[in-house]
């Protein structure tokens, strides 16, 4: 293992201690592209190829990070992602990805925006005709 990336293991544990069972966290290593994935927790919720892509992909050359893109996870579900670059001499070596899974966020969301809509359409309080 590149000895870069080793250094970001640790930093595997305080993620997933953080972030929870719905975010999957990976860590790449580019010197065995066959065998990228070094470490992944709860990876029950994805794994995308989009490493190796951007890995050959010039537009990612200067940034150090990408955030809020969506991904697709197992059974189609949308995700939040968040890729880190590890570099060493200019060149990326590794990353570190973090996939959230906000399905039920969003289903809870979506029913709050129910129930307020019906208040919404309330009928205004009026007074009594005298």
């Amino acid at each position: 293992m590149n000895e870069t990336v080793r250094r970001f293991l640790p930093m595997v544990d305080f993620l997933e201690q953080i972030l929870g069972k719905n975010s999957e966290i990976v860590l790449h290593d580019f010197s065995d592209p066959d065998h990228a994935i070094v470490d992944i927790r709860n990876g029950i919720v994805s794994a995308t190829d989009l490493a190796l892509k951007i890995m050959h992909d010039p537009k990612y050359r200067d940034l150090p990070f990408i955030t809020g893109y969506e991904g697709r996870g197992a059974g189609g579900k949308t995700l939040e992602s968040a890729t880190y670059f590890i570099r060493e001499d200019n060149e990326i070596v590794g990353m570190r990805c973090v996939n959230t899974d906000l399905s039920t966020v969003r289903s809870i969301n979506a029913m709050a925006q129910q129930l307020m809509a019906c208040f919404d359409v309330a009928p205004t309080r009026t007074d009594p005709a005298s």
